[in-house]
């Protein structure tokens, strides 16, 4: 008789988006389902829920209190004690929340319980020692058995806050490598917005507040008074609760004259995104990781990015990609400009980018080391 499977329960608070953060949980979730019993606790529902029914994984609802603070303790207690029934009933061997709110909400149930809790860190944390959220941090972290930061940059935040070094480690996020895009697949994709000859800088993600899509803008705006031909693709589109953000964006490119050369796609496909341009640009001033530099490096496309810490983990600069002073957009504009006039140095960026993702940023190996991580908690 087969043994039965231990159980994990993956804990998820943002499951109203798709973000890089619910990508990484999701290929998570399908790998260790094959030697787990898994199920996923949303605390709201939306688009990351969607596609795990899709997938025909079990999904549990608790409604979260109003705040997910803890001075909001008179919310926080039905919530409590509806999560010990769930957590009870269901027996499980681990919770594996995938971000803050999910580990802050659950760390104190789970510590009751004496159920293990990893804690996966998505984002970077600024705050120090004495503030609130480094006391919310460690209260947390004292709940969790295992802390899984998605860079040293996330770890180095964790580390400000006074976190336990031990129960900190590094897995980066991994993609799938992808063949370079077919010359029919680029004909097509750039004939659809209208772009011919140009040289063409695009970002892809959420319409996010904070993501540097300003910068990116304004680097586009200064890089088409100095440089010719050349285009820009903003793909993607607003999340639900700003919608009104992608509107904003537009009435900025239109003040800086850029209705001609700066085209907004709205969603895309990634391949498609990815075959289109000559340069894929990302201008955020901070990220955990950076989920979609990774992919435009496996795609086979040159990365221009904001040289944060983070990124500086991925792109070796001049070598792999290429990096400018963080918050310069003026530095962005005059690297496109030079970048649009010496292919063979996008060139040779790409290849040695592909080289860099299969040695050190392949989904495969996340995924191995995510299993070992989960397999030390899970005894």
């Amino acid at each position: 008789m087969a043994e039965k499977k231990k159980k994990i329960i993956f804990a998820e608070y943002f499951a109203w988006q798709f973000g890089g953060g619910q990508v990484v949980l999701f290929n998570i979730i399908k790998y260790l389902k094959k030697y787990f019993d898994v199920s996923v606790l949303v605390f709201n529902g939306g688009k990351f829920e969607k596609a795990l029914k899709k997938e025909k994984i079990e999904c549990h609802y608790i409604k979260p209190p109003r705040k997910a603070r803890f001075r909001y303790f008179w919310q926080s207690v039905p919530f409590a004690l509806k999560l010990k029934k769930f957590l009870k009933k269901e027996e499980p061997s681990l919770v594996y929340a995938n971000s803050f709110f999910a580990a802050k909400l659950s760390a104190g149930v789970c510590s009751r319980l004496k159920v293990p809790l990893i804690w996966h860190k998505h984002t970077i944390v600024d705050k120090g020692f004495k503030s609130m959220t480094g006391r919310q941090l460690r209260g947390v972290s004292q709940k969790t058995a295992k802390i899984i930061c998605v860079s040293k940059a996330a770890g180095k935040g964790l580390k400000k806050a006074g976190i336990d070094t031990g129960k900190i480690e590094v897995i980066y996020n991994g993609v799938e490598l992808a063949p370079h895009a077919a010359a029919a697949m680029r004909k097509k994709a750039r004939k659809k917005y209208g772009i011919k000859n140009e040289f063409t800088a695009g970002t892809i993600g959420f319409l996010r507040r904070g993501k540097g899509l300003e910068d990116f803008l304004s680097a586009a705006e200064m890089a088409g008074r100095t440089g010719k031909n050349i285009k820009f693709l903003i793909a993607g589109g607003p999340e639900s609760n700003d919608t009104g953000y992608e509107k904003e964006l537009k009435k900025f490119a239109a003040e800086k004259g850029l209705k001609e050369t700066v085209i907004f796609t709205g969603f895309m496909d990634k391949n498609e995104f990815f075959s289109a341009i000559d340069l894929a640009v990302f201008t955020s001033p901070k990220e955990g990781f950076g989920l979609v530099t990774a992919e435009a490096m496996a795609a086979g496309v040159p990365v221009l990015s904001y040289g944060i810490d983070a990124t500086k983990e991925i792109i070796s600069d001049a070598r792999s990609g290429f990096l400018v002073a963080p918050g310069s957009h003026a530095k962005i504009a005059e690297k496109i400009v030079l970048l649009s006039k010496n292919r063979s140095s996008l060139r040779r960026a790409a290849v040695t980018a592909k080289k860099v993702i299969r040695a050190n940023f392949t989904l495969e190996k996340q995924m191995q080391l995510i299993k070992q991580a989960v397999d030390e908690v899970v005894k």
